[in-house]
């Protein structure tokens, strides 16, 4: 009886560790798709200054 107890108390903590896994999924998959676009340049750099800093030349 006590070793069912305890599987028992380790289903439910494993369980409801899952859930709160499963909310923050979407956080990390928004983060990833931001990371992605972050990272990515669309403008070739060819003319050598650099467009976040102003007067910094590469």
């Amino acid at each position: 009886m006590a070793d069912s107890k305890k599987r028992s108390d380790w289903r439910a903590i494993i369980g409801l560790q899952a859930r709160i896994a499963a909310l923050f999924i979407p956080v990390v998959v928004a983060l990833a798709i931001l990371a992605t676009f972050a990272g990515t340049e669309r403008t070739p750099r060819a003319n050598g200054v650099d467009s976040t800093m102003t007067g910094s030349v590469r």
